[in-house]
């Protein structure tokens, strides 16, 4: 039987990392960036967030740095929304498609 918790999660943690962007972080660097995909591993430890941006003049790299010191605030947030007991590692990706 194939679990659906690990899809829901990601979906999940998609949408709360969307809202926190948007709207809690105040980061001009992050206009307009947009969480597009999250990958989490089996285990639940790691987890992959391919960003997109449009409109945005900032690099790529730019972007990821800030979406890499802002880890901290979005790992808070996620263990504030109780949605898993482990909160996984954070790797933030460009998303190419």
């Amino acid at each position: 039987m194939k679990s659906h918790r690990i899809p829901r999660l990601q979906e999940e943690l998609k949408k709360l990392a969307n809202i926190v962007i948007s709207q809690k972080l105040r980061d001009p660097a992050l206009d307009w960036v947009t969480i597009t995909e999250v990958v989490i591993s089996k285990d639940l430890r790691y987890a992959k967030v391919y960003f997109s941006h449009y409109n945005n003049p900032a690099t790529h790299d730019t972007i990821r740095e800030h979406l890499i010191k802002t880890s901290g605030f979005l790992k808070k947030e996620i263990a504030g929304a109780h949605i898993m007991r482990t909160i996984p590692e954070l790797s933030f990706l460009y998303d190419e498609t």
